[in-house]
């Protein structure tokens, strides 16, 4: 009983103690740590297949949670172009998986020694290491993401400012 007892003792001063010695993520990691939280279902759920809801069709006012103002212009005028022509414009990849086809493990974001870079690392297909630079702004609105980079490979903001 004192056994049973001492194990319930230490549950919960565990449980207690656990979460105060976290610290708190916050500034640009935030940004993209939610990010991935709202989104990560693009890279795991298979079905039902939600294409039509994912991060590239979501309105202005969402894209803004994350993006900043220019960022969030670009990629509206990017899904614009797409519906007057039918077809793609400037990109037809999903740019925080860095593929067509989603699919991550092992995901890591890691604030960068710039303050206003954060890291960002997973395993991909045939567990190809894939590694992005989110390139974030002080806004009114707090920090954006401003771009996107896959090193030296692509920038999203370059890609989304191309002629079509």
């Amino acid at each position: 009983m004192k056994a049973r007892l001492f194990g319930v003792f230490l549950l919960a001063t565990t449980s207690v103690v656990a979460p105060a010695q976290r610290r708190p993520i916050s500034g640009p990691v935030a940004v993209v740590a939610q990010l991935y939280r709202d989104f990560a279902w693009e890279a795991v759920v298979e079905e039902p297949n939600l294409d039509d809801h994912g991060l590239l069709d979501q309105s202005r006012a969402v894209l803004q949670r994350y993006f900043d103002d220019r960022l969030t212009a670009l990629w509206l005028a990017d899904r614009a172009c797409e519906v007057k022509r039918h077809e793609v414009c400037r990109i037809d990849f999903l740019p925080m998986w860095n593929s067509q086809d989603p699919m991550a493990s092992g995901l890591r974001i890691v604030q960068s020694s710039d303050s206003s870079l954060v890291d960002v690392t997973f395993r991909a297909y045939q567990d190809r290491t894939v590694h992005l630079t989110y390139h974030l702004s002080h806004t009114p609105r707090g920090w954006r993401i401003d771009d996107i980079r896959n090193g030296s490979q692509w920038s999203l903001r370059e890609l989304l400012s191309r002629k079509p």
